[in-house]
Formats: C-alpha cells, structure tokens, sequence
C-alpha cells in the first residue's frame, strides 16, 4: 500500500510540474491534500486498522514472554519452549507400550540410575535453612536445593534412622497399598501398582492432594529396586504408559526420584533426590509449599519407622509463610492470563 501512495504521488507531482493550466494544478493539488491529511480518529483506514491489529499481536506476544517465566504458568503443550534436564523425566516421556516390553523397560530403568548418579554428584546443590524440629532427640534432617532447570525444580534431602534395618525402612517407605503410605504421607490420596515388568521392575500410578486453589497432581512412574555396592536404591521417573488411567481432577505431572538407603551398624543412612516438573498452573508459593512437604514426610516416615505415634496433617500454605492476599492475587493473575 505505501508503494502504491508513492507511484499515485509521484504522477500528480508530475501532472502538476507539467501542466501549464491552472486549473489542473488545484485539481492536482486538491488531490494531493487529499491522500496526504490523516482520517477521521473515528474512522481508522484499513491500513491503520491493519497496523493495530499487529500492534496488539505484539503486545500480547511480549507480555506472554514476560509473564510465562513470572508466574510459572504453562500447560503441557508449552512445555517443550523451555530448558529441560538430561533426565528421563524430561518431555516427551520414555513410552513402554506394554509390561511384555522388558528391554524398553530395562533401558529406561538404567537410564534413570545413571541420572540417579549425575544428580547425587551434582555441585549446584546448596544447603536450606531447615532446622530438624526433633533435633534434640537426634533428628538430623538436612534438605538441599539446586537452581531449577527451566519448570524443573530439585529438592534433597538426607537424614537417618536409627535402630532400624534397610528392609523395615522399605516395608514402611514404600509400602505396596495406601493405607501403610498414608501413615507418613497426609497428601497421598491413591496408590496402585498397576503392572509388572520384572521381579525388581514395576508400574505405580499416585495422586496427590495439593492447596487449593492449586490442582492436585498425579503420577505414572516406572520403579525400579536394585543393590548396589552395599547400598539398596529405589528409583522411579515419569512414563508415558497407555494402561496408565486418565483422570481430570488431576494434573499428569512429571518427576524422577531416587532413594538410596544403607546399612551402618544399627542405623540407616538415607538419601532422596528428586527432580520435577509440576506441570499445569503453579504459582509461585507451590514450590515452597512441596518442599515443606517433603520435609513433613521425612519426619512421619521416620517416626513410623521406630514405632512412633505421629500425626500427619496436611501441610498448609500458611505453614508456607503465604497470606491469603497473596494467594487471592495469584488467582487473579491467573483468571487475566485465561482471558488475555
């Protein structure tokens, strides 16, 4: 269109220099006022309206940019313009069609052992300022974090257990059916092992509760138990299983953990790693409120463990140090980003 002004301006400049009448100079020139003047604010050209209709595409284009990071909200489509980790659990998930499929399964077991490995050796992580609330009666909890790895977040931790062997940690920890899970976890709300590849091979499905107005999540893990070098490693990630079921309370999230646990004299040693992807809406206060959930467990696993009364509860988001202005202001953000 500015081409085409430019020609239609070029002739009539022309037509006006050449012309020796002055009549079809003022014609020339009343033309030329004409395309030059600026229309009505009420009326806008095509072309101007064309240059809004990009101009607000922008706009909305630089404010996505700007806001996705700020608030942590993306959904599974988006998942893949973001930095991911050298993990299985990164997207797209390893896919095992079927239990009879021991090699695919085999391969991603060692994939996540390896994975296991790189990220207990990894230097980035740093120490939180968790004080163990039973510190005086030998409570040596210690939780660790490492920056986040685009939507990734990483949490560990370590403590011990004492007077208590490896294969009574594993009967409580990590229990084949809810109830015994629910005497150490308040969040847990399913649990079913729903498929076997190998004897130290298996498929579980869990959902978890989260704070509303946060959706709770769900898991559909390929778990793997093996000894190595003295220490027993249990170890699960994220799997893209078709018996795996579908449901829509829940948000699929991804995740790959890792538990090593061994044997000194009468104690046990325990470390847990994980890595994850909360996938769906999350504001910025979930990340602190898995955390402290994560040490909430530590604490009722080892207590169940030693035969110890203890009362789960789930953890709060006022435990978390968040206002209800704060989560009011999230929910806002969140029902503008829906509309924009």
């Amino acid at each position: 269109s500015y081409i085409t002004c430019a020609y239609l301006l070029t002739f009539i400049y022309l037509l006006f220099v050449a012309s020796s009448s002055s009549f079809i100079r003022l014609l020339s020139f009343f033309f030329f006022f004409l395309m030059i003047r600026r229309p009505p604010r009420s009326t806008l050209s095509s072309s101007s309206a064309a240059s809004d209709v990009y101009k607000r595409q922008y706009q909305r284009r630089v404010r996505e940019k700007l806001r996705t990071p700020r608030w942590k909200y993306v959904t599974s489509a988006l998942t893949g313009q973001y930095e991911q980790p050298p993990y299985p659990c990164a997207e797209p998930w390893k896919k095992l069609e079927d239990v009879s499929d021991v090699a695919t399964a085999e391969k991603i077991s060692e994939e996540t052992y390896q994975a296991c490995q790189a990220m207990m050796h990894d230097p980035k992580w740093s120490m939180l300022s968790y004080v163990d609330p039973d510190q005086a009666d030998g409570g040596d909890i210690k939780l660790f974090s490492r920056p986040a790895i685009g939507l990734f977040h990483f949490i560990k931790g370590s403590f011990s257990i004492r007077d208590t062997t490896v294969q009574k940690c594993m009967s409580v920890m990590h229990a084949d059916n809810l109830p015994e899970r629910q005497k150490f976890s308040a969040e847990i709300v399913g649990y079913e092992k729903i498929g076997r590849v190998t004897p130290n091979i298996h498929l579980e499905f869990l959902t978890y509760w989260a704070p509303p107005p946060v959706a709770g999540r769900d898991f559909c893990f390929l778990v793997t138990r093996k000894e190595v070098d003295g220490s027993t490693w249990i170890y699960g990630t994220s799997v893209d299983y078709k018996q795996c079921p579908k449901t829509s309370a829940y948000v699929r999230s991804s995740s790959m953990w890792c538990w090593q646990l061994t044997q000194v004299g009468e104690h046990v040693l325990l470390q847990y790693y994980n890595c994850f992807n909360p996938r769906g809406w999350a504001p910025r206060f979930i990340i602190s409120w898995l955390k402290s959930s994560v040490a909430n467990e530590l604490r009722a696993a080892r207590a169940v463990v030693n035969g110890k009364a203890f009362t789960v509860e789930k953890t709060d988001l006022n435990d978390c140090g968040v206002s209800k202005e704060e989560i009011e202001a999230e929910i806002r953000n969140k029902d503008k980003e829906q509309i924009a």
